[in-house]
């Protein structure tokens, strides 16, 4: 009986552990439908404008 209970077990751990990942890729494309909804009431002038006010680069650098 104790392996069969160790088995029951190591399946709960994983259900809960693929629910968790499931939940948490559902949360980051929620944040990133809204980050996209945000950015398109802006225009490209006004995200420039932004992003030369805050010191942020819009060319995409290689950080290697």
């Amino acid at each position: 009986m104790g392996f069969k209970d160790l088995l029951k077990k190591a399946g709960q751990v994983t259900k809960k552990a693929i629910d968790r990942a499931g939940k948490e890729v559902k949360w980051r494309k929620r944040v990133g439908e809204a980050k996209r909804e945000i950015l398109t009431r802006f225009s490209v002038r006004q995200l420039k404008r932004i992003a030369a006010s805050k010191g942020i680069s819009l060319v995409y650098e290689d950080p290697i």
